[in-house]
């Protein structure tokens, strides 16, 4: 695992980068979420982001995916070293309502995440269109997969209701090196957010939203993906996991 970026935002406070979590499994990369200055922190530290498997992204706060739209468009093709293979973009649903109280200036007023990556397709679509002639790019359309998370039935959740209750890991995402489960994390007022559990052959790896400015740190919320951690830094977006018993 490689903590790419700590620094919540959206302000710069310091030259500390923008949350983002790389883990590597047998050579192939997930990545957990897009905060400021992640393409840079994946090509210095030499990611294989030409082996990129999937991008899981906690909630959709903009410090949690600025980079996302870099990330697609700096990586895109093996001509200039990154994936040419699809993969899936798995992120939250559509929230269905904003907070209680709280009026909408932009419209959609809660898209998910498969909304957010159609829109950014269209919002770079010229630069798309001409590189995909230009320099024979792969239509990146058919690389990129976006995915809402579907939480299960019977989850008694929503922006004004409950935005994390007691409930089991479920599985998001599975392939021959990893599976990955979710659950419902409380970052007030953000929902649908949530924190992922990573299993490896070689260990687990936890990483979940921050927790707000203000806010408690949400020990259950915790727990509630990873077990008991055996070490945790408050500020840190990932934690990682190497018990037998986790691994399960």
């Amino acid at each position: 695992m490689v903590t790419l970026g700590t620094a919540a935002g959206p302000v710069v406070r310091s030259p500390r980068r923008g949350i983002a979590t790389g883990v590597v499994v047998d050579g192939d990369l997930y990545l957990v979420d897009c905060g400021l200055g992640v393409v840079r922190q994946i090509a210095e530290t030499e990611l294989p982001v030409n082996r990129l498997r999937a991008v899981l992204l906690t909630h959709l706060h903009s410090d949690h995916i600025a980079e996302l739209p870099a990330l697609l468009l700096y990586n895109w093709g093996t001509q200039v070293g990154g994936f040419g293979e699809p993969f899936p973009i798995i992120g939250p649903g559509s929230a269905g309502a904003l907070p209680e109280g709280a009026r909408p200036v932009v419209a959609p007023p809660a898209p998910g995440t498969a909304e957010l990556v159609r829109n950014l397709m269209s919002a770079y679509a010229y630069d798309i269109n001409v590189r995909t002639h230009d320099e024979a790019r792969p239509p990146l359309d058919e690389l990129v997969r976006p995915t809402d998370i579907a939480l299960p039935r019977g989850i008694a959740a929503g922006p004004r209701a409950d935005l994390a209750p007691e409930m089991e890991p479920f599985e998001v995402y599975r392939d021959d090196k990893v599976r990955i489960r979710a659950s419902l994390v409380h970052h007030p007022p953000v929902f649908p957010s949530y924190g992922f559990r990573i299993e490896t052959p070689h260990g687990v790896v936890a990483a979940g939203a921050g927790r707000c400015e203000g806010a408690p740190a949400g020990p259950a919320a915790v727990r509630r993906v990873n077990g008991t951690p055996r070490s945790s830094q408050q500020d840190r977006t990932a934690l990682v996991f190497r018990s037998p018993a986790l691994t399960g």
